[in-house]
């Protein structure tokens, strides 16, 4: 992933405005950052139907992905942590 936020054209994406959540997501993941709800949706806004299909636990494969991340940066984030405000924060139902 570094190698992949050093190059270029990660941030010629930007410019690009089909392109700019790509970097967003990227840049993001990299630094360990929360992504919100609505940086997911818009990214997922521009992938191929195949690519935002429903596994059988009711995710999309993006959807996990960001959902594991959020999990890892909120780690970074708090020592403790009860599990409503988690699933507050990764924007989940409490008993899912």
């Amino acid at each position: 992933m570094t190698l992949l936020f050093k190059d270029e054209r990660l941030h010629s994406l930007q410019q690009i405005s089909k392109y700019s959540s790509h970097a967003l997501v990227l840049t993001k993941m990299l630094q360990e950052q929360l992504l919100k709800p609505e940086e997911l949706r818009l990214f997922e806004s521009f992938l191929m139907p195949h690519q935002k299909a429903r596994t059988s636990d009711g995710f999309t494969i993006p959807e996990k992905v960001v959902l594991e991340h959020n999990m890892l940066a909120v780690g970074k984030l708090y020592d403790n942590i009860y599990f409503n405000q988690l699933a507050s924060i990764l924007g989940l139902d409490t008993y899912r």
